[in-house]
């Protein structure tokens, strides 16, 4: 996250627009992550500031709609609209989809627009005012969704010169997991993260969104990752580009590929229970399947010195698909290139870390994903336990 946005932005700031637009007074409001977005923890909320240059209105709409749908059958952090968001409905087609007061402005989730569109015009430029007139100049003005009656799930805010959106989630319930809980299968984390993800890949099959949520190959940072990556080895960028072909010669099925959480690691969710709570759908997209058994791949094999990392892959995915063949069959097929999805995840990881971060404080988790990269993957192994 670049510095001007973390300096931009107070906690009290923040506490001022949740009493003003939410009606709540949390006694603390503490910053705990900067990256992509401002994460703040608010006693038993956590409030997220998105960057408008970084996520358009409709990109918001799209990941709130599919946490939403996925709420109804698994255990997901809910997303708390404002007190001001009214049901609207019917409203005049040739409007834009805002209501303003005070630099501050609600998005009706009634309204819907041209999710690439928007996605390229809100980076065109880093003029907000004349973001706004491409915002309203890009919504799809004949959409039927003007009918539907919705409430809305964020507002769109000004911080010390800077332009956000800001969205209010419950705290997921439960705990972090520790990294060498992972590896005592007696516990059961193991197979009850695979049975998440497998329900979650069952019900992204019967999805049916009404806002455009972008690919992965049409993730609106990616020509900065790029970029990032190419100024930093040109023979990793190589790499990075050959993935992506290879993948996009892949069969796109409705068994195979769908609208996926895509950062389905255990840092993203709780253990409750007898069950996991999901929440940060921020990188949702649609992928392939096994783009998320390669989240989970680069979680575990983290630690591990390189030599161990086919062991230790090999013996978690035996548990892990325990839980995943509970909701959803992937073929074996697709574990056969299950290297180029890996590779690819490292990559994007590694160009994240280069752009949003000093490269001299990553310096040993860039060196970390090199040797990753570079360490093969027993291929044939993987498949015969999955």
């Amino acid at each position: 996250m670049q510095e001007k946005y973390v300096s931009a932005v107070s906690a009290s700031k923040v506490g001022a627009i949740l009493r003003k637009h939410w009606g709540l007074s949390p006694e603390k409001v503490v910053l705990i992550s900067a990256s992509s977005n401002l994460i703040y923890s608010a006693d038993d909320l956590i409030v997220r500031l998105t960057p408008c240059n970084y996520r358009t209105r409709t990109e918001l709409l799209s990941e709130y709609e599919f946490s939403d749908f996925l709420s109804e059958y698994m255990s997901v952090s809910k997303t708390i609209a404002p007190l001001s968001s009214a049901l609207l409905r019917n409203r005049d087609k040739n409007a834009c989809p805002t209501t303003s007061f005070n630099n501050e402005e609600h998005y009706n989730t009634s309204a819907t627009c041209d999710g690439d569109k928007c996605s390229r015009i809100a980076r065109a430029s880093n003029n907000n005012e004349e973001n706004n007139k491409a915002f309203a100049a890009a919504c799809d003005s004949d959409s039927d969704n003007f009918n539907r009656i919705a409430p809305v799930p964020c507002i769109r805010t000004r911080i010390g010169g800077e332009y956000f959106w800001m969205t209010v989630t419950t705290r997921a319930r439960g705990r972090h997991i520790k990294y060498a809980e992972l590896w005592d299968f007696s516990n059961g984390i193991a197979e009850l993260w695979g049975e998440a993800l497998g329900l979650m890949h069952k019900l992204t099959k019967t999805f049916r969104p009404r806002y455009p949520r972008f690919s992965y190959d049409c993730e609106p940072s990616k020509s900065l990752y790029k970029k990032a990556l190419g100024s930093f080895d040109i023979g990793l960028l190589n790499l990075f580009e050959s993935s992506e072909a290879k993948m996009a010669n892949l069969n796109r099925g409705v068994d195979d590929y769908g609208l996926l959480h895509y950062d389905m690691h255990y840092g993203n969710f709780f253990i409750y229970g007898e069950s996991l709570e999901l929440f940060d759908f921020d990188d949702c997209c649609y992928a392939h399947f096994i783009a998320d058994f390669a989240v989970v791949a680069y979680a575990l094999t983290w630690e591990p010195l390189p030599e161990e990392v086919n062991e230790k892959l090999i013996s978690f995915m035996k548990e892990f698909c325990k839980g995943y063949r509970k909701h959803n069959i992937l073929d074996k097929k697709w574990f056969l290139c299950f290297d180029i999805f890996y590779q690819y995840r490292l990559l994007l990881v590694l160009s994240f870390l280069l752009v949003e971060f000093d490269r001299t404080e990553m310096q040993e988790h860039i060196d970390k994903i090199v040797n990753l990269i570079k360490t093969p993957l027993d291929l044939a192994k993987l498949a015969a336990v999955v």
